[in-house]
């Protein structure tokens, strides 16, 4: 989690475990391969650009 205020980092903190099974807590640095779950995102806002005419298709 990071909380950023007027250009400054006022909290920032890693929750949970970056494998479980190991207990390998995550870190500030803690890099995720998202790539699969952004797909569901993008769909979403597809769809709603064309439900305003914003993406005509």
């Amino acid at each position: 989690m990071l909380v950023w205020k007027n250009g400054k980092v006022v909290y920032e903190k890693a929750f949970g475990y970056l494998d479980a099974a190991e207990k390998v807590a995550n870190t500030t640095n803690t890099i995720y391969q998202i790539g699969a779950t952004t797909k569901e995102f993008i769909a979403g806002l597809i769809l709603k650009l064309t439900d305003q005419n914003i993406i005509i298709n």
